[in-house]
């Protein structure tokens, strides 16, 4: 095994040329190949609005909905099992409550799944979606956010003008007031 240098002095391990070192299972928590853990999924959907002046759409929970269903059924090409355990977080007075199901491989944690969908999906919900639900994530685990609704641009601020159109993308959550 030979320990070489890569261009900003780390080292990597590889053995028999430029194949790297298979990771050890025995440290990965139980959950077989080391780098892959527990998947959260926050899934945003808002076809009401409260606000009369941006329109009802009717696609939104539907697309959320279908994206639960891939990733239950269809993503990391495994299909987990029965329904899945309730769960809540609660902080202070915020709580959310999500959806945990174990995946039916050696080299998986869990898959954790919060919808906000219509009333829910207001500013301070999916604000805790991050806060409390997303920030559970450890370093081995990933993070997968969809949104789907109402958005709009907004100017960027200076600095940044150059990297694109001069605009933010933003997101417009159930209880925006105009």
């Amino acid at each position: 095994m030979s320990k070489d240098k890569d261009n900003n002095g780390n080292g990597s391990s590889t053995s028999g040329g430029d194949l790297p070192v298979k990771p050890d299972p025995t440290k990965s928590g139980g959950r077989g190949r080391e780098g892959i853990g527990n998947i959260y999924c926050l899934l945003v959907g808002i076809n009401n609005y409260a606000d009369s002046c941006f329109g009802p759409l009717e696609g939104c929970v539907t697309d959320v909905n279908s994206i639960e269903r891939f990733l239950k059924e269809n993503h990391f090409l495994f299909k987990v099992n029965g329904a899945g355990k309730e769960q809540t977080i609660k902080e202070d007075k915020r709580s959310l409550t999500y959806q945990s199901y174990e995946i039916p491989r050696d080299d998986y944690g869990q898959l954790n799944i919060c919808k906000l969908t219509n009333n829910l999906a207001t500013r301070q919900g999916v604000i805790d979606g991050f806060e409390l639900f997303l920030t559970q994530a450890k370093s081995d685990d990933s993070i997968w956010f969809h949104f789907s609704g109402h958005g709009t641009e907004i100017p960027t601020a200076e600095e940044f003008t150059h990297l694109d159109n001069g605009k933010d993308n933003c997101l417009i959550c159930q209880d925006i007031k105009k």
